[in-house]
């Protein structure tokens, strides 16, 4: 458990979370671009179109949700013939930071058999930049059937203020439960390091498998330091399910992430003699 008080909760009002988020529009006019997906294959026919309204056509046609840190307005012509979605985003996406969670793909977890969720977390550039410019198919909003607490929190975790939403992170740690997992996901890929180690000290407070499935998302980011504390965190929260993860970070690339998912496997091993 942390220490230390929590500051006075400076409340703006929802005006801090209004205009963050863009839902998708239902289209009035032809856009040049296809989208075609059977299956699991996915082609795809673009003329001179932003990446954006692509991922927009994309995710309209499938389950995947896109939260992006970037307006993605460059302008790109492209074809792709029965890809994967992984296939698909890695060609739309070359020279971008993003990560695609696919969570309910692991062999043998809880979620296994069921359907898959996808999320396209897509961030920015420069360090520094801000919030969220555009959002499909969200599914973060504050809930009015829940404490006015934790509604605070929901606020400041739009605020574009990096020191109010590291404030937020924190409170949902202090409130626990499920309610702000969401936020504390979102909270991974924040710009501000000091948010997204609130976001991980939270999760880890929190525990439980909801928790380790938030994490895992940051097991596909391109920052390593991030890889390494994820594994750490989920490692922390153990169980069957953190398991399963440390064992799909033994695969990574970086032989840092390696040892840390190997050293925790081991620590975990000797838990359950």
């Amino acid at each position: 458990m942390r220490t230390g008080g929590k500051t006075a909760l400076s409340v703006r009002g929802a005006c801090l979370a209004a205009g963050l988020t863009f839902c998708l529009a239902a289209a009035s006019e032809e856009l040049p671009v296809q989208v075609v997906v059977s299956g699991q294959a996915i082609s795809i026919t673009a003329e001179n179109i932003s990446i954006r309204a692509v991922l927009e056509e994309l995710s309209r046609q499938t389950d995947l949700q896109i939260v992006s840190l970037e307006a993605l307005d460059e302008l790109v012509t492209i074809e792709i013939d029965q890809a994967t979605l992984s296939e698909t985003i890695r060609s739309l996406l070359r020279q971008k930071s993003y990560m695609l969670h696919e969570l309910g793909q692991l062999s043998g977890s809880e979620n296994s058999g069921g359907p898959i969720h996808r999320r396209l977390w897509i961030f920015p550039d420069e360090a520094g930049a801000g919030q969220p410019v555009w959002n499909t198919k969200p599914d973060i909003r504050p809930d009015d059937d829940i404490g006015i607490g934790t509604i605070d929190y929901q606020i400041l975790a739009s605020s574009e203020d990096s020191g109010e939403r590291g404030e937020a992170m924190f409170g949902f740690g202090e409130i626990g439960g499920d309610s702000g997992i969401a936020y504390l996901q979102q909270g991974l890929s924040d710009s501000d390091k000091r948010v997204r180690d609130e976001a991980i000290e939270s999760l880890i407070e929190i525990g439980g498998t909801e928790s380790i499935h938030a994490l895992s998302i940051a097991l596909n980011s391109s920052n390593e330091g991030l890889r390494v504390d994820a594994v750490d965190a989920i490692g922390e929260i153990g169980g069957q399910d953190a398991i399963r993860y440390l064992q799909l970070a033994m695969t990574d690339e970086n032989h840092t992430v390696r040892e840390a998912a190997a050293e925790w496997l081991t620590e975990l091993a000797w838990q359950r003699e």
